[in-house]
């Protein structure tokens, strides 16, 4: 916690291992040092952000060093980092048709060239909520929802983060004209997460523009997230290091930070985990890309005691072992045929040897190089109440014990309806 500022002001990286140990955190730190080391660096560069007259910048977001309204020093910059820019149009009407947006780094390369790489956006315009809404982009919302509860857990405290996170969630859909439907027992965004072929709840479900339905969701997993979440059972190391991957993470990344996804292990499909060239949205990873299996609720619900699940969320990769697990699903992803009478601390992720292995294997490595990341695998074994208590911090569908967190989503959606009114 003490180290936060140094990398916020030069354009650094924090990492974290704690209790560090050679067997568990040593692959971890040999990837984020090589991933340091090589990866493309501009050094001694300055950023400005230039907007379409009318529009004025009122806050960045990021690793950096303020020099001006629109003047932003890097001591370094790679691509490991985003940054974000706030902007507001100073006229009631926009008289333009389009706006545009320019961004200019001026950097040193590793090899001593002193260049400028320009980027510029020209973005339409419109009077009109319905094309607004329709442009959206959730992850990227999203993204810059949470960098603002960020600054606001910093200067005003956790309880005030999530209030805002709520209050800006209701904001924006009463702003869409959202809410004030309600449709009985269809299957909306009121019952996301129900298993496929499953029975969507018979009950009245809030309707919202098709752009926002996940708004809601990934408001209230933000604020059960080790950041934003209240109680004392998240370490200030940990919760200082997920704030610093947060202030820089870019909307790919971040999109899985915020709503983690979890696999059944045990019951892959056959296509699952393979080698593909269709560039679809069930694959993931860039030289190779590899079929995504099927998503699991973030539930205790989705748990059973004879499966073995994997969740991630662009930092950790939790391996949850359930106790009746099968003799063979153990055998090849721990290279044990029992869990009793085995010391579970020092078993290890077997990630060859096996088919199975081998496509949770494939799995890690793609999400690593779809978003420059080195997950830590840990191990979670069911009834282990120090490992589980961290799992199930990321359950975010399931009711949480702190202040603002003991609702389940549907009970959420409710409130954010009745509110957004």
């Amino acid at each position: 916690a003490t180290l936060k500022e140094l990398p916020k002001f030069t354009g650094g990286s924090l990492c974290y291992y704690p209790g560090f140990q050679q067997p568990r955190d040593g692959a971890k730190l040999s990837a984020e040092l090589t991933r340091v080391l090589t990866r493309p660096t501009g050094f001694e560069a300055v950023m400005r952000v230039r907007a379409t007259k009318g529009l004025r910048i009122t806050a960045f977001h990021g690793n950096f060093s303020i020099r001006g309204t629109d003047l932003l020093a890097l001591p370094n910059c790679h691509p490991d980092a985003s940054f974000a820019v706030e902007m507001v149009h100073e006229d009631a009407v926009l008289s333009t048709g389009a706006v545009s947006v320019q961004a200019a780094l001026l950097y040193t390369t590793s090899s001593g060239e002193r260049r400028i790489r320009v980027h510029t956006m020209a973005v339409p315009t419109s009077n009109l909520v319905d094309d607004v809404v329709k442009a959206v982009d959730i992850d990227c919302l999203s993204n810059i929802l949470a960098r603002q509860a960020l600054d606001t857990a910093l200067k005003s405290g956790l309880d005030a983060a999530r209030q805002r996170l709520q209050t800006s969630c209701i904001d924006v859909l009463r702003g869409s004209k959202a809410g004030a439907g309600m449709v009985p027992g269809m299957a909306g965004p009121g019952v996301y997460g129900v298993p496929p072929g499953s029975q969507a709840p018979q009950q009245d479900t809030p309707t919202f523009p098709e752009t926002l339905q996940l708004l809601p969701l990934y408001t209230m997993a933000l604020q059960k997230s080790p950041i934003f979440r209240g109680g004392s059972d998240i370490r200030p190391d940990e919760r200082v290091f997920q704030m610093a991957k947060l202030n820089v993470m870019g909307v790919e990344t971040s999109r899985y930070f915020i709503y983690p996804r979890m696999f059944a292990l045990h019951s892959l499909p056959a296509d699952a985990c393979e080698v593909t060239t269709e560039p679809e949205a069930t694959t993931v990873g860039k030289t190779v890309r590899v079929t995504v299996p099927p998503m699991e609720n973030l539930s205790a619900e989705s748990l059973r005691s004879d499966g073995v699940f994997m969740l991630e969320n662009s930092i950790d990769a939790f391996v949850w072992v359930g106790q009746a697990a099968r003799p063979d699903v153990l055998s090849a992803l721990l290279g044990v045929q029992s869990l009793n009478q085995v010391e579970f601390g020092q078993l290890q992720l077997q990630r060859t040897g096996t088919a199975l292995a081998a496509k949770v294997d494939r799995l890690i490595k793609a999400i690593e190089e779809d978003r420059n990341c080195s997950l830590q695998v840990h191990l979670v074994r069911e009834g282990d109440q120090a490992s589980e208590t961290r799992f199930f911090r990321y359950l975010v569908d399931d009711r949480a014990s702190f202040p603002d967190g003991g609702r389940t989503y549907s009970e959420f959606m409710m409130q954010i309806s009745r509110h957004a009114r």
